[in-house]
């Protein structure tokens, strides 16, 4: 049935325009890369632990650089107490919660889970909202699952169980959730990987969780430090920037060659127009969309036609404020049935907001615009639909803000991530026109995370850097050196090779090509490679329940000149490491050990003046090992020809580890500890920076020292023996 036809009993149905309005969205944000160490963790009373407040649950925890759970994982201890810490304060309903994975040594054997919380909220006794979550680990084992939290300990409700490979994380990945009205959606790397809907909770807080399962308590029990993350941000909206809208006519018009709707509240400078304009013929056309502020309007999409539809959408960015602003629509000739929709929104790009469109027509109950590839993280996504009969309700996450006397609607949704999007909509029955636009926030890059984090002052060194909001055309500074071979390879990874600049810290700052720019200070440390300056680079871990053999990659590509440190424990006496390679041809030697205690073996292997590039570590035994572990390090700044210089090493029992002292003979040096417990180390000792704990809870850390003198290593264990072991590198020479 045509339009024409359906206008009487339209008029009937519909005797005034249903116009829904909100306020301007107010937005939150808050963004850590866990700088301190605290357990459970705080940052200034930011977080509330569910150890503290659910009583029945467990803490997060934090080292620099990393957070973790607290979860025992030993045998008996309560199942489902995962390890939760959510933000305080009030946050608006529409969350996103995001987090790079930071899983140094996973076990495939155990259950050890990423989790990221919507709408949490924490009471004794009782946990609600919803957690999404994905295994620590790379290969098809993995799996992301949705659950809602229900109230008390153990009760929750499966609302996605999705596994394999498609699901699997690793170490610098960027692992984000966000729920839009009843809409939960999970992504990898920007990748939707699930979405489900839900209507249980309206509001609460973003968090962070960690789950560690009991059920294989022998291999898994202490495993907290073995995965987790580097970084968190959680932004929240109290809805899309929707500020008011209005339609017109207000009664049905046969015909007519021009309509002027007006806006019904003042207007803000700065803000972003959009008209939709339907009407029910093929042959007459839009000449002219002007309003009384002088605001000047670009089609964004159409006209697309079928049977006696025809609809477009125009738009005006940069809005004059003021009060009283008309709309005024212009037909080359009476069209028939014309109809207008107006809306208002807040907190889009001023000067470039059109990102992509997309327009289809069809018969039925469901009409779809197709769909559209954004290319911007946040984004307003526009729909407006225009029926022969009437439409009903908006698309799925999508908020209706019209349904006018004619049946036509405006409806919008926000989205934080680039990806595919199409505007749907219900329509009773009979033609449509759907179209979509979306329109880009100004909110600027943000930049998280830079692997490695140092490299040679002379430039060349390839970089992989982290973040959100990253568009094609993107450009790299570190300092005041822009790099070469800028790659975006999607909004959140950009890959980049540094130029040469003086020695020191310098902030590495993402620009888009609109201008807008994010930074992370000091993100970067340029070393002098003839000499100078120690850092650490990079590090890794691994564990195997046994073997006679362990390969371990690099996270990053490795920077030449710089030295790799290899950290060999392993859980019996009888076994002994016949060699250690890479594959890069580097030479290893044993720079300490073996160093034995009943059940317990240590070995430090170090290769100086290494080749550059992706490398993987391979230890082999003599024979099977039992409970092989590996940390891997590498370290900038040190002598290329002669870099060894002291060790010490010690065996033990008790709650703290010592290598025992020894005398360094130069004045600049790193010193590296390494422990082997048959318990977990908890933290490294004073003055030093732990760089690792293991799944299996072997600590490897290591601090810079200024001058000759005795030193020792030392760590905190939870109890039982260890194995303790230090060894000194000179820096290379000025």
């Amino acid at each position: 049935m045509s339009r024409v036809k359906m206008v009487k009993r339209l008029s009937m149905k519909y005797l005034a325009a249903i116009v829904l309005l909100a306020a301007a969205a107010t937005a939150q944000t808050y963004t850590t890369h866990f700088p301190l160490t605290e357990n459970p963790i705080s940052e200034g009373g930011k977080w509330i632990n569910a150890g503290v407040v659910g009583l029945d649950w467990t803490n997060v925890r934090t080292t620099p650089g990393f957070a973790f759970g607290t979860q025992p994982g030993t045998a008996g201890s309560p199942g489902f107490a995962d390890s939760w810490a959510l933000l305080s304060g009030a946050w608006g309903p529409d969350q996103t919660a995001q987090a790079t994975i930071n899983d140094p040594s996973p076990n495939d054997n155990c259950h050890q889970e990423n989790e990221l919380v919507l709408r949490g909220n924490l009471s004794a006794h009782s946990a609600t909202g919803y957690e999404v979550t994905v295994k620590a680990a790379d290969d098809a084992s993995s799996y992301l699952i949705i659950v809602r939290w229900n109230g008390a300990y153990g009760d929750f409700t499966y609302l996605a169980n999705l596994q394999g490979s498609a699901y699997a994380v690793k170490t610098g990945d960027v692992f984000k959730a966000t729920i839009v009205g009843n809409v939960i959606t999970a992504y990898i790397n920007g990748v939707q990987k699930a979405r489900v809907m839900d209507y249980w909770y309206a509001t609460g807080h973003p968090g962070m969780g960690f789950y560690l399962g009991h059920y294989n308590s022998a291999i898994c029990a202490g495993t907290n430090a073995g995965y987790g993350f580097s970084n968190y941000t959680a932004v929240a909206s109290s809805s899309p920037p929707f500020v008011q809208g209005n339609s017109g006519p207000s009664t049905i018009q046969a015909s007519n060659s021009s309509l002027a709707v007006s806006y019904l509240n003042p207007q803000t400078a700065g803000n972003l127009n959009i008209v939709a304009v339907g009407w029910g013929d093929n042959t007459s056309s839009i000449s002219s969309v002007t309003d009384s502020k002088g605001n000047t309007y670009t089609r964004a999409v159409g006209p697309t036609s079928t049977t006696d539809l025809r609809q477009s959408i125009y738009y005006a960015k940069n809005i004059v404020g003021g009060t009283s602003n008309k709309v005024t629509i212009k037909f080359n000739q009476a069209a028939a049935y014309p109809d207008v929709r107006i809306l208002e929104y807040s907190g889009l790009d001023p000067t470039s907001p059109l990102d992509v469109r997309a327009a289809a027509a069809g018969n039925g109950p469901s009409a779809s615009s197709g769909s559209a590839t954004t290319t911007s993280a946040n984004e307003l996504i526009f729909g407006a639909g225009t029926s022969a009969h009437h439409f009903t309700a908006g698309g799925t996450g999508f908020y209706s803000r019209m349904i006018n006397i004619f049946g036509n609607i405006a409806e919008d949704k926000t989205v934080t991530s680039s990806g595919s999007y199409d505007a749907t909509a219900t329509n009773i029955t009979g033609l449509w026109v759907m179209q979509m636009a979306t329109f880009r926030s100004p909110n600027p890059p943000t930049v998280i995370a830079i692997s490695p984090a140092s490299g040679s002052a002379n430039g060349g060194t390839a970089v992989t850097i982290t973040g959100t909001g990253f568009l094609s055309g993107a450009s790299v500074k570190l300092g005041a050196t822009a790099a070469t071979d800028v790659t975006v390879g999607s909004s959140t990874s950009i890959t980049a090779t540094t130029g040469a600049h003086a020695a020191g810290a310098v902030s590495v700052v993402v620009t888009n090509p609109d201008g807008q720019s994010g930074s992370l200070a000091n993100g970067y440390s340029y070393t002098v490679t003839t000499g100078g300056t120690i850092g650490y680079v990079q590090g890794k871990s691994t564990t195997q329940g046994s073997g006679s053999s362990v390969a371990i990659a690099y996270p990053a590509g490795q920077t030449g000149g710089d030295l790799n440190v290899v950290a060999v424990m392993w859980g019996d006496t009888i076994s002994a490491v016949t060699s250690v390679t890479d594959s890069k041809g580097n030479t290893y030697a044993l720079a300490m050990g073996p160093t034995k205690v009943t059940g317990l073996t240590s070995a430090i292997y170090y290769a100086k003046n290494i080749a550059s590039g992706s490398n993987t570590i391979m230890v082999k035994f003599n024979q099977t090992a039992s409970y092989p572990n590996v940390n891997v390090l590498e370290y900038s700044g040190l002598d290329t020809a002669n870099p060894l210089d002291v060790r010490a090493a010690a065996t033990g029992s008790g709650t703290t580890a010592n290598s025992g002292s020894a005398t360094t003979t130069s004045a600049s040096e790193l010193i590296v500890g390494a422990g082997n417990p048959t318990s977990v180390f908890t933290s490294a000792g004073s003055g030093f920076t732990s760089r690792i704990i293991n799944a299996f809870g072997g600590i490897s850390e290591d601090k810079i020292v200024s001058s000759a003198g005795s030193y020792n290593a030392t760590a905190t264990l939870t109890s039982g023996t260890w194995v303790m072991q230090m060894v000194t590198f000179r820096a290379s020479s000025p």
